[in-house]
């Protein structure tokens, strides 16, 4: 008797384990990379700004961008329309946020993808050639704050 319950506690042991790797494994934060706690650092000192560029082939492009800093800038010149996804929100805290500036010619469309974004769907570009969208972290998933369409 007292040898089963041995196993039945190693037993729960393992899934409790196994769950805390699984949870930490995640990755993404529901707090800010700055901290909201009594002297932690919410002086924007140590927040990191990144720029990139994405680059558009011609044909069907399905482009990922995995944003890693405080904000990051992506820049990419549309040759035709093409896909851009949130390739993972592991490196992702809360507040963090992408602008992705995208130029080129009318009528390219610039379309969201994935399970990781929410955005007011696809942007097409005008006789201007410039978008301009702007997402915010909100702890889960992308979401589109801003956007201008020129």
């Amino acid at each position: 008797m007292l040898n089963l319950k041995l196993k039945i506690e190693m037993k729960n042991l393992f899934l409790f384990i196994a769950l805390c790797i699984g949870v930490t494994a995640f990755g993404q934060s529901t707090s800010p990379r700055f901290g909201t706690l009594k002297n932690q650092d919410n002086t924007y000192r140590v927040l990191t700004l990144k720029k990139s560029a994405i680059v558009d082939d011609a044909g069907n492009d399905t482009l990922s961008v995995s944003p890693n800093a405080y904000f990051s800038y992506v820049t990419c010149t549309a040759v035709d329309s093409f896909s851009v996804k949130i390739g993972s929100v592991a490196n992702s805290y809360f507040g963090d946020n992408i602008q992705l500036i995208v130029s080129g010619v009318s009528g390219n469309k610039v379309k969201f993808v994935g399970s990781n974004l929410l955005t007011a769907g696809t942007a097409t570009l005008s006789s201007n050639g410039r978008a301009v969208v702007t997402l915010v972290f909100d702890g889960a998933k992308w979401v589109e704050s801003a956007r201008v369409v020129q």
